[in-house]
């Protein structure tokens, strides 16, 4: 639906290998994009995209060509690019049982920027299975819980329905 790029906080460069999309679900505002970009703006912790799969609102609050800001320091470098993927919903209801309206946007903007469809450690599950970062990301999808176990994830998601290829 709509794209805004205000003023932001970036989190500097990329400084991985391979480019990699780090979703998570937020649960902050899920009635509202906007205003889940708003308080994420506020606390400086914006990602690339902030999704709203029932309304298809897509808002872009930070250029892909530098790091977001939503997880630590060595995750929002760790890609090159690492795109930020923050969805509405809970972890305890999958996001992908939803319209998914607005997907095609998010999708293309990952696929132009040379991310795969892959999930390389595969679908993830309610609870994060990874203890920290450990060297580089294959190139893919990932929820963040996969990379980082002391951050929410995803929740059980169907990646089926995230195939962009």
């Amino acid at each position: 639906m709509g794209s805004i790029f205000p003023a932001f906080r970036n989190g500097g460069e990329h400084l991985g290998s391979n480019p990699v999309a780090v979703w998570q679900t937020l649960s902050v505002h899920i009635d509202s994009a906007v205003n889940t970009f708003k308080y994420l703006n506020t606390m400086g912790r914006c990602p690339h995209i902030i999704w709203d799969p029932i309304e298809g609102m897509t808002i872009f609050p930070q250029p892909f060509d530098r790091a977001g800001c939503l997880f630590s320091k060595e995750v929002n470098q760790a890609g090159l690019p690492l795109i930020q993927v923050a969805v509405l919903g809970t972890r305890e209801m999958p996001f992908t049982d939803s319209p998914l309206r607005g997907a095609v946007e998010v999708f293309k903007h990952l696929k132009d920027h040379g991310v795969p469809s892959l999930w390389p450690k595969g679908p993830p599950s309610l609870y994060g299975h990874s203890r920290a970062l450990h060297g580089y990301l294959e190139a893919g999808n990932y929820s963040i819980d996969q990379i980082d176990s002391t951050l929410p994830g995803t929740g059980p998601i169907d990646v089926r329905k995230l195939n962009y290829e």
